[in-house]
């Protein structure tokens, strides 16, 4: 999970004279990927998003209703995983101890 970033001396850029590709693998760069590389986090949501989610899933209902666009269809599945992993997540207790900046 990509939630931490580690702070490192900047590496300068070296120039490369038109010689052809060179191997990545081989590049002093490699070591920095996995610092900036995004890694797969469980997906989560706080109680307060979760709310925030539940009411604005009803505005948007009826407001894609009005404009008889089935295409929002997409966007309501989404809101409606969003509100299963907050109901999910209140059932059991949260052993990570963060805090949501939106609860701050």
């Amino acid at each position: 999970c990509n939630d931490h970033v580690n702070s490192s001396p900047p590496h300068p850029v070296p120039l490369f004279a038109r010689s052809g590709l060179i191997n990545p693998d081989t590049r002093k760069e490699r070591v920095m990927i996995a610092t900036w590389e995004r890694r797969s986090c469980p997906l989560s949501v706080s109680e307060g998003y979760g709310k925030l989610f539940t009411l604005f899933r009803m505005h948007f209902a009826e407001e894609s209703k009005i404009l008889g666009d089935g295409q929002l269809q997409q966007e309501l599945d989404i809101l409606e995983q969003l509100i299963d992993v907050t109901q999910q997540a209140t059932k059991k207790p949260l052993a990570t101890g963060k805090k949501d900046d939106w609860e701050l």
